[in-house]
């Protein structure tokens, strides 16, 4: 009879793991609104018998580049549930596919290459006894990270007495196994809320409270409840138009580079999404990148390593560990936000017990919340956000654009209602008809790219702002040469060098002592380079201003000897 019972007991033990690492499974996810047997019937080809399953199940499917449409399969799928079929038509078809939310599929190539962009992994940190021995926690870690070849995905942490994975679901969920059974415990495991990673970290999820939701970034807050599961589109047109559809729907304007007009036509369906969500999966079914610039406008672009480094809005935060947390904890709590994610941006102030990052909101919210998991049993994590001006930080509107707003003091405009803009011409003829609107005038030693027609439209747009999308979307920028004219000029590194107006200032650390380390973190987290220090300790800075109010906020920080008092708790979201 105790036999029984704890069988019954491991069974249900079992079952309660399984049940915790299964938030993102498919089945747990997808609610198919037709639960009985599924068919394709034969030579169909492969996104036809894709669209068969998706339309019976009500379930969007959205297909990856690389995905090949016309592949005929000869074969029959028939007398299956949903899950089922999906899974025999993806290894007939030599996909893979995965739930993206409760209502939509991503389908992608089955190769090595594609699996390893594309396959979602989930961060979970599993939490020990605090009377486990450090040599104990590094054992169960190895012999974990031995077994199942997790290699850099796993992570322990003596001070927190906790092991992070970054796998798959099912190797986090055989990885909860082994530990409870190393550790004597019964899973599941105290843990974290999992993460799930898309396409890298440009997508997060989080499993808390029994549900699953989309992390929005801070960026895209103001978007978040737009068209809320009301976007249904079926378009078979270029990106550039299904682009241009959707901001309609949204209200928004949005602008296009040339690049992603140029891909080729594709048959774009959903249904029942919000627009973030629509704009999300046609970013990833056409390899594209969109942005919001202001609260109105989105920009297009290419998905590219060169697009994400020198358009992406990026955020700084100083984050604050518990006071009670070691200057070991901080270091563990370093090294595995460097080396699991990658984060570069990185600094650490021992004294303040604090770390400094960099990165987009995306990235910074992950750091963010897993330096909360990893040192709660210390106490409750604070930060400071900041913010300035200028081409890759978040301006204190919380846009990335603001030129426009620094101009207008300085200039006589003749129109100073919101109009509404059409044009299909070069940069040259554009800049020129956009400053003659303003009633301005584009001056003679400006430089424009020689570069063919592009459509530019907007619509109950401020002219300034207007000249500040289109100076975005052609990569160039614009300055004030008097009150009624302005200079274009190619927006590159050595021209912002050159051009941009430059101001000097000193400023004094409140504990002179951290000075020398100050000016470290200042060239290489933030690549500022006309910095140092003079004899009294210091900052000499020869920057722009917005690089200035930069520095000031961060020397106000953590220029002293204690940490300043803030009672801001660190986010849980970035909204």
């Amino acid at each position: 009879m105790n036999k029984v019972i704890s069988s019954a007991l491991l069974i249900l033990s079992l079952a309660a793991a399984l049940h915790a690492q299964s938030e993102f499974a498919p089945q747990a996810l997808l609610k198919p609104k037709f639960t009985g047997l599924y068919s394709i019937p034969p030579n169909l080809d492969a996104r036809a018998g894709y669209d068969t399953l998706a339309a019976r199940a009500g379930i969007n499917m959205i297909f990856a580049p690389g995905f090949k449409p016309e592949t005929v399969i000869p074969l029959r799928v028939e007398g299956q549930t949903f899950f089922e079929a999906m899974d025999r038509y993806s290894q007939q078809t030599e996909n893979f596919w995965f739930a993206w939310d409760n209502k939509t599929v991503i389908v992608a190539p089955g190769t090595l290459t594609a699996r390893r962009d594309w396959e979602p992994l989930t961060l979970k940190i599993f939490y020990l006894d605090a009377g486990v021995r450090d040599e104990v926690l590094a054992n169960i870690a190895n012999t974990v990270r031995t077994s199942l070849q997790i290699g850099g995905g796993l992570y322990f942490s003596a001070s927190a007495k906790a092991i992070t994975i970054y796998a798959t679901p099912s190797a986090i969920a055989e990885a909860e196994r082994m530990i409870a059974e190393m550790s004597l415990r019964n899973p599941p495991l105290p843990s974290s809320a999992p993460l799930r990673f898309g396409l890298g970290t440009k997508f997060l999820s989080i499993a808390e409270g029994g549900k699953v939701r989309r992390v929005i970034p801070a960026t895209e807050s103001h978007m978040e409840n737009a068209l809320k599961d009301a976007v249904s589109i079926d378009m078979t047109q270029s990106a550039g138009a299904v682009y241009e559809n959707l901001a309609l729907m949204g209200g928004m304007n949005v602008i296009i580079d040339r690049a992603v007009r140029e891909i080729p036509a594709s048959r774009f369906h959903v249904e029942g999404v919000d627009l973030i969500n629509a704009l999300d999966l046609l970013a990833i079914q056409t390899s594209t990148l969109w942005m919001p610039l202001n609260d109105s406008t989105i920009h297009v672009m290419r998905d590219t390593q060169q697009n994400r480094r020198d358009r992406e809005a990026m955020q700084v935060k100083v984050i604050y560990l518990p006071e009670m947390a070691t200057t070991t904890t901080l270091n563990e709590t370093l090294n595995l936000l460097r080396t699991a994610f990658s984060l570069r941006g990185l600094y650490q102030s021992e004294n303040h017990k604090a770390i400094v990052i960099r990165d987009t909101p995306l990235r910074v919210f992950l750091a963010e919340r897993t330096i909360a998991d990893l040192t709660k049993a210390f106490g409750k994590t604070t930060s400071t956000t900041l913010s300035a001006g200028g081409r890759s930080l978040l301006a204190e509107s919380g846009w990335l654009l603001s030129n426009a707003d620094n101009a207008r003091p300085h200039l006589e405009l003749k129109l100073r209602s919101r109009t509404t803009i059409r044009f299909n011409d070069t940069p040259k003829v554009i800049f020129s008809e956009l400053a003659d609107l303003a009633g301005l005038k584009v001056s003679d030693n400006s430089t424009i790219k020689q570069e063919p027609e592009i459509p530019f439209n907007l619509y109950n747009v401020d002219i300034l702002d207007a000249i500040d999308l289109f100076g975005f979307q052609t990569r160039h920028f614009w300055q004030v040469v008097d009150e009624h004219s302005i200079r274009v000029i190619p927006d590159t590194p050595q021209m912002r060098r050159d051009l941009e107006p430059m101001i000097d200032k000193t400023i004094f650390c409140a504990d002179t002592s951290k000075a020398p380390t100050l000016l470290n973190v200042l060239r290489t987290v933030f690549g500022l380079r006309q910095i140092f220090l003079n004899d009294k300790n210091g900052f000499e800075i020869h920057d722009t201003a917005e690089n200035v109010a930069l520095v000031e906020k961060l020397v106000e920080l953590l220029g002293t000897a204690e940490r300043p008092a803030t009672d801001v708790p660190a986010t849980t979201a970035p909204r």
